[in-house]
């Protein structure tokens, strides 16, 4: 029968490693909804113009694929399984075999009240070749009455840590990582959803490590109301993804922001801040 949707939640990193094997290699990784939403990688060596045939992570039931590459060229790349397990498999060989997946965290999850906030995984990596995954839970708040933004962190692409809340108290969603290349600092930015229904997009960074974290700072002028957004079959819905990445030594925050509809036509846009 007919699909409405082939292929979904694409996401592409590079290989930048200088000690790398597979320096300048870039992986694309995509849901492939024909084969029961397996994850497909294909790769390029050069810059784009051609790309391999696609290659599967062995698993089913699975999105949000956000790859990342360490220093070493191993190919890492976090995902959403089965609806509630962050997962993430690893690829030594240059995309070309993907191992089992392993488990990073099982969520306990908050519905948003008709909004559509997807748990989906953030990834990046730091000086060192540890790899950062963030996601929003509700396991420590009493009765899982809010999300809060959390990370998690791996040596190896394989064994990870426990999970470390990050936010408090803010029933933060869809959180977006950048790690800073040389100084080790953490920057995240998430949603907000109010105690109204409202939507806001807050900033927070750390100290390098990422061992304490500074306050959030708002980066909405103005909060989002849901009547704002596009309706769908899951919610109404902002933005599955957001993205942080440093410039310089300032976190640059790529973000959607929904503002009031003129008439019956709503007014999105993507707007870039430095924190």
């Amino acid at each position: 029968s007919a699909r409405s949707l082939a292929f979904d939640k694409e996401w592409l990193a590079c290989d930048s490693g200088a000690s790398s094997p597979h320096r300048g290699r870039c992986y694309l990784v995509y849901t492939d909804a024909l084969r029961r939403d397996s994850l497909g990688v294909t790769s390029s060596t050069d810059g784009g113009q051609t790309w391999s045939a696609p290659v599967q992570i062995p698993v089913s039931n699975a999105v949000g694929a956000f790859p990342v590459v360490r220093p070493n060229g191993d190919l890492v790349v976090p995902f959403l399984l089965r609806g509630r397990i962050l997962a993430s498999s690893i690829s030594r060989d240059g995309g070309a075999t993907f191992g089992l997946p392993t488990t990073v965290a099982e969520m306990q999850l908050r519905a948003t009240r008709g909004l559509r906030f997807f748990p989906l995984p953030s990834a990046d990596v730091d000086p060192s070749g540890r790899v950062w995954v963030t996601w929003h839970d509700c396991r420590l708040s009493p009765g899982c009455a809010a999300n809060e933004v959390f990370v998690a962190t791996s040596d190896d692409g394989e064994r990870w840590s426990a999970p470390r809340l990050v936010t408090r108290g803010r029933n933060a969603v869809i959180p977006a990582i950048g790690i800073h290349p040389r100084s080790g600092r953490v920057a995240l930015a998430y949603h907000v959803v109010r105690a109204n229904g409202g939507v806001d997009v807050e900033l927070v960074e750390s100290n390098p490590g990422g061992t304490s974290w500074g306050p959030p700072r708002r980066l909405s002028a103005q909060t989002m109301r849901p009547e704002w957004m596009p309706n769908t079959s899951s919610g109404r819905m902002l933005a599955d993804y957001i993205s942080v990445h440093y410039a310089g030594a300032r976190p640059l925050v790529v973000w959607v922001l929904a503002s009031e509809p003129v008439g019956p036509s709503l007014r999105q846009a993507v707007y870039a801040t430095r924190g």
